[in-house]
């Protein structure tokens, strides 16, 4: 399955619109706290070569993106499925790696007072979140905060998140 992660943030975003999304970093950032024992030295390498220095800079200064939220309307992504990491040049960024599970994530706006914590409601598989376990979803996202996340996931949604690691919330 192939997956594609944007260089910049969509103009629609107020505050990080145009700006990088540093996914590449973020990603290899997230492989590096993974046991990458299972993945090829050599290849790990090959796919190592094709960031440019500065995205190398950013390994270990970033959040690491541990998943990704995806809509999935023809349930293709399930565990066992081969992920092939794109960027959105339609380039191969990371060798791929197999989805160890999916989770599903429903988004609901329920206020606006501009807090977060206090107009939206996050669950997945059917459970909500506490606040700090939205913090931690947003980092393991590749955002810096819930602000950036919801920022991004500025409207209700039913999704879901596509593992290739352990994590599970």
């Amino acid at each position: 399955m192939k997956l594609q992660f944007a260089t910049f943030f969509p103009k629609r975003m107020p505050i990080m619109g145009g700006l990088p999304t540093d996914f590449k970093a973020k990603l290899w950032q997230g492989f590096a706290k993974m046991d990458l024992n299972n993945l090829n030295s050599s290849k790990y390498i090959e796919y190592l070569k094709r960031l440019t220095p500065a995205e190398v800079a950013l390994i270990g200064h970033v959040n690491p993106k541990l998943h990704t939220i995806r809509t999935d309307e023809n349930d293709e992504i399930h565990p066992g499925v081969e992920i092939y990491f794109f960027d959105d040049l339609d380039l191969i960024i990371a060798p791929p790696l197999e989805c160890t599970h999916t989770q599903k994530i429903m988004i609901d706006r329920v206020g606006c007072t501009g807090f977060w914590r206090m107009d939206v409601v996050v669950s997945i598989d059917g459970r909500v979140l506490q606040h700090w376990e939205v913090l931690t979803l947003s980092r393991n996202e590749g955002f810096d905060s819930p602000d950036d996340f919801f920022e991004f996931f500025d409207k209700d949604c039913m999704k879901k998140i596509i593992h290739w690691t352990k994590i599970k919330y």
